[in-house]
């Protein structure tokens, strides 16, 4: 088992240190439930009109995350020859270095912290998933947790049904067992992350209404 030092470094990088420290674009943190109430009371010709591009945290996180899993699978190489012992324990650690990203994606609010909320990673655990997982499995979780959580009118619900379809697509497109297994739990993650911390589920947006008692106005990037 060898490990090459600059892919995990670069691996570390792109995901134990969260985008929102560097990227100070004016957003706001909301739960489901707001961000509904916003997007279907806001008209359309008063929502902030920025391209998607031009709202960072709104598509990065997603090429941060596709970083972060493929510099950690290139960082750990086992040949064929290999132990059972070995195989197992390179797997463990490519997973923990995965658990760890998505716990700090999860854990950072930036300051000051708010520590009634939990970040959902939902671009960063897409881009990893799209990284290292058949893209029919990727696609399935993310169609059947959008769908849940709107039909369910929550992230949490999202989370958990993605989570369950990320294992049964899984052993579908790669019959490996303890493949899907880890996708499984890493989808999860961060429900578990939020129900340990007590916390609400939030994403970031840019729209300055969110904002008590302010007008609604365009979010300057």
């Amino acid at each position: 088992m060898n490990i090459e030092w600059i892919p995990l470094l670069l691996g570390a990088f792109f995901g134990l240190v969260p985008a929102r420290k560097f990227i100070r674009t004016p957003c706001r943190y909301v739960g489901y439930r707001r961000l509904r109430k916003v997007m279907l009371n806001t008209p359309m010709s008063r929502r902030a009109r920025h391209r998607n591009w031009q709202f960072p945290l709104g598509w990065i996180d997603l090429l941060r995350g596709y970083a972060t899993a493929w510099m950690f699978a290139q960082a750990l190489s086992v040949s064929d020859q290999a132990s059972r012992n070995e195989h197992l324990a390179g797997m463990l650690f490519t997973s923990g270095m995965l658990l760890l990203a998505v716990w700090r994606q999860s854990a950072f609010r930036g300051k000051p912290h708010a520590t009634d909320q939990t970040v959902a990673p939902t671009g960063f655990l897409l881009g990893m998933m799209a990284a290292l997982l058949p893209p029919m499995a990727t696609l399935a979780a993310l169609i059947i947790g959008v769908a849940a959580a709107i039909a369910a009118g929550g992230f949490s619900f999202g989370y958990g049904l993605a989570s369950l379809v990320t294992l049964a697509a899984g052993l579908l497109f790669t019959t490996s067992l303890p493949q899907s297994g880890l996708w499984s739990f890493l989808v999860a993650f961060p429900l578990l992350i939020n129900w340990l911390r007590r916390t609400e589920l939030v994403m970031p947006v840019r729209f300055k209404a969110l904002r008590p008692a302010e007008p609604l106005r365009l979010a300057r990037l």
